[in-house]
């Protein structure tokens, strides 16, 4: 972490808080220019899932013109648009024997602003030459001797020895193509002059084969799965023979195997008591379960793409075809309901352009900075989630766990004390005193003694004077010392500051003045804004020489400030045509780039986060309050009595079906609102849309596991093995409270199977009718019904207009009919509840 500031510390510009005459910055910069990797390359602060991005077909330009009247040109800066959105979630959790776990709990947001766009990845200057990597690459003087062709003299160190070019190393052609030249071994080669692009005045030759040219990688997030076609699943092992005779060889296929639909011919053949019907496949997907001939010998196994006959009695279910959505470009896309997942680490994308002017050397115009290229990071926390970051910051689950902190009251100083014990009595000394101590302090468990009946905290190194006594310096806890947790932020300096009632862009102190945390705030911004030269304006300069100061950068670090977002949309902005009366060039500059970079007032993103007002906090110091809680946390239940996290569920956010998303429902299936409501009061009514069974777990979607479902998506392998979860028959169900047992068991067998064999939520929908509810697999369908209960409204509304007889039996209240298609032909009572729930609402 203290690697991490001091390289943004570096940073000349882009600081957390606020910029240039006080102008709000809810994030950090990363330019090229700084520290940092220079491949550029954006990851993941954290495990989570992408809810939303916009990626840019290519950077936006904007023109700056000269202010004044001063003579020269203008300049055409590009800004790239192109951002990601990730979801997190901070889970801290601490198990206490024979009482209910301690918890805190909350989603925050990670944003990744001017990304690369797509021509970096895809555009004609996107492939970059590098030098090939064996190592053995010859390079050659800059100057060509005379001759026919001419002669290049071979580069060497002062030992003679041969300086060949760094593999993998990035270089710029200084010429479009290749000359012939000889080499030192008097070989014609064609090669080209270059220089490494880290070092571009070092100009060598090198031959054009020992270079390539390469394209940066794409994250896997921009590049969606193969589509996949219609296939079925062979419900049992079988043989795919070369002909439709039972007596060919063939190659095993094992069961669960995939192969596409529809079949490519049909043939009848005879067979022993009988005609058995045959027909030829493609496998689309070979299964890994080893197949056996007659003679109980191991075949050799099919792979993806054999063609062959099997018998037709091996078909079992059909499964839809899948086409994944391609990346879209230049719009917000939200992904709410199909989210990405990541994981901490994960190529997220590349610096994307952020071009900026400067004077230029010469008497006029603009010149273009050398840090042609940023990342803008921002960390942030809905404002709808406020209570339950209040509630961490007060710790409020109790935890005592993980890093210790010694915290003196503010401009407190305490004694000092030596230690010693003499004939088994303890003693301690005054030495002088400790303090103030502005910042928390890291202590271990070996550094808190207990001596006698008091407890003391190692402050300093001190050797022993005597054999009586310990070493080191300490201090007494108790009155302004106190020993805290990683978990009492408040304690740990952890503030939230309101100034959501900012109306114009700018951070003043008056927008805080008399709101949430705005008394102490007031010393810190007078420090962060100090116009230390007297010139009536605060510059970058000034704010970075303000957050050299460690106390104030540490403590601005642990502020979370609800302000509303530098991105969105300002058809004008007063403040700053106020600020910049002078330039009003610059002025139509600024307004254009925010025009091009705004996305936070999009439908979508009100969507996720609320509003446009979220609580930003420094990402440094978010991930130092953190740390590793926020990795691999995932909602929690019941598992045979024992609380388990469920790795295919999202967490619960709140959010309810209204009276207006009834509606829109209706409208949407041209049916009554209480028809609706009938069906969920059938399905889920005693139960609700999500379980929650106590205080500790956490809301999971409500199921029930239907193991002749599980039986039939797995060709029926495991109804010997484990009866209770695949059955061809059903029922069998048990409690509530017993379902996720069943499914997590089923889940440890196959996945897929699993997810499609338990009905979901408020509906109850299939999890194999995730095609027909909206989703491109049933993974996804699980997650967005996990994550909000207005999701389960809209998978019921895109299953019942995916089936005409089911959209006319809800149009008609005929309940029978939409019983027997809804919940199968051996349905029982459910359409006389149907009916009754409908008139109780009448």
């Amino acid at each position: 972490m203290e690697e991490l500031i001091s390289k943004l510390n570096s940073e000349p510009a882009g600081h957390f808080l606020l910029g240039s005459n006080r102008i709000w910055h809810g994030g950090i910069h990363l330019s090229d220019g700084g520290p940092w990797h220079p491949s550029g390359a954006v990851r993941a602060i954290a495990d989570g899932e992408i809810v939303a991005y916009r990626l840019a077909s290519k950077p936006a330009v904007a023109s700056l013109q000269p202010d004044g009247g001063l003579p020269g040109t203008g300049i055409s800066l590009r800004t790239s648009p192109s951002f990601c959105l990730i979801r997190h979630h901070y889970d801290a959790t601490e198990e206490v024997a024979g009482q209910p776990p301690k918890r805190n709990a909350f989603p925050f947001y990670s944003l990744y602003m001017h990304l690369a766009c797509d021509e970096h990845y895809s555009g004609e200057g996107a492939a970059r030459w590098v030098v090939k990597g064996d190592g053995n690459s010859s390079t050659y003087l800059p100057v060509v001797t005379s001759g026919t062709p001419a002669q290049l003299t071979r580069r060497v160190d002062e030992k003679n020895r041969p300086i060949y070019a760094k593999k993998g190393a990035e270089v710029i052609l200084s010429t479009a193509s290749p000359s012939d030249y000889r080499n030192h071994n008097n070989e014609m080669h064609a090669c080209y002059l270059v220089s490494y692009a880290d070092t571009p005045s070092e100009y060598f030759y090198i031959a054009a084969s020992r270079l390539t040219q390469v394209r940066p990688s794409k994250p896997d997030w921009m590049t969606p799965p193969e589509d996949k076609p219609a296939r079925h699943v062979i419900l049992r092992n079988t043989i795919v023979r070369l002909h439709a005779d039972l007596t060919d060889n063939g190659v095993g296929l094992a069961a669960g195997s995939e192969i596409e639909a529809p079949v490519l011919s049909v043939k009848i053949i005879a067979g022993q008591g009988g005609v058995i019907p045959m027909c030829q496949v493609r496998v689309y997907l070979a299964g890994q379960g080893q197949v056996k001939n007659s003679q109980a010998q191991p075949m050799t196994q099919a792979s993806k793409g054999t063609i062959g006959w099997i018998k037709l009695s091996d078909l079992g279910q059909a499964i839809a075809s899948v086409n994944y959505p391609a990346t879209e470009l230049d719009k917000v896309v939200d992904l709410r309901q199909s989210p990405i997942k990541v994981t901490a680490g994960e190529l997220i994308g590349h610096w994307g352009e952020h071009e900026t002017a400067e004077p230029a050397s010469t008497t006029s115009g603009f010149a273009l900075n050398s840090d042609k290229k940023a990342l803008h990071l921002e960390v942030l926390v809905a404002s709808k989630d406020k209570a339950a970051l209040q509630a961490c910051i007060n710790n409020e689950g109790r935890l005592t766990g993980g890093q210790g902190y010694l915290v003196l009251k503010a401009g407190k100083s305490v004694t000092r004390y030596r230690l010693s014990k003499q004939n088994n009595q303890a003693s301690y000394h005054d030495i002088g005193t400790y303090g103030p101590q502005p910042l928390p302090r890291a202590v271990t468990e070996r550094e808190v003694i207990g001596h006698g009946a008091n407890n003391f905290v190692k402050v300093a190194e001190r050797a022993a004077a005597s054999s009586d006594e310990l070493a080191g310096e300490y201090v007494l806890l108790g009155g302004d010392v106190e020993l805290v947790s990683q978990h009492d932020w408040c304690k740990l300096g952890v503030r939230l500051i309101d100034g959501s009632s900012d109306p114009d862009g700018f951070l003043d102190k008056a927008d805080t003045d008399g709101k949430e945390g705005g008394e102490f705030f007031s010393e810190l911004y007078g420090q962060v804004t100090a116009d230390s030269d007297s010139d009536g304006t605060v510059s970058s300069s000034e704010i970075r020489a303000a957050l050299a100061d460690e106390n104030v950068a540490s403590q601005i670090r642990k502020l979370f400030i609800c302000h509303e977002s530098e991105w969105i949309k300002r058809p004008s902005w007063p403040r700053l045509a106020q600020e910049l009366t002078e330039k009003p060039n610059l002025y139509q500059y600024a307004l254009t780039v925010n025009r091009n970079m705004n996305w936070i007032d999009d439908s979508a993103i009100q969507g996720i986060l609320g509003d446009s007002k979220p609580w930003f906090i420094h990402p440094a110091g978010m991930m130092g309050l953190v740390g590793d809680e926020i990795r691999n946390k995932k909602p929690k239940t019941y598992i045979s009595g024992v609380l388990e996290a469920i790795e295919f569920l999202d967490f619960y956010s709140g959010d309810k079906i209204d009276d207006s998303d009834y509606l829109n429902a209706a409208n949407l299936l041209a049916c009554e609102v209480n028809a609706i409501k009938a069906v969920a009061i059938t399905e889920t009514g005693n139960a609700g849309s999500y379980y929650k069974f106590s205080d500790d777990d956490d809301h999971v979607p409500s199921i029930l596991f239907e193991r002749h479902k599980f039986s039939l998506h797995t060709g029926g392998i495991y109804d010997e093995s484990y009866p209770e979860i695949s059955n061809p028959n059903r029922g069998g169900y048990g409690a509530y409270k017993d379902q996720y047992r069943k499914l997590i068991l089923a889940y440890s067998l196959n996945k897929d199977a699993a997810l499609k064999s338990a009905s979901w939520g408020k509906f109850q929908i299939l999890g194999s009718n995730h095609r027909a509810s909206g989703y491109s697999d049933v993974h996804s369908f699980v997650k967005s019904l996990s994550f909000s209960e207005k999701e389960h409204l809209k998978s019921f509304v895109n299953f019942i207009k995916a089936d005409s007889k089911l959209l006319s039996a809800i149009r008609n209240k005929d309940w029978l009919k939409f019983a027997l298609i809804y919940n199968g032909p051996k349905q029982v009572d459910y359409d006389v509840r149907m009916g009754e729930n409908y008139d109780a609402l009448q």
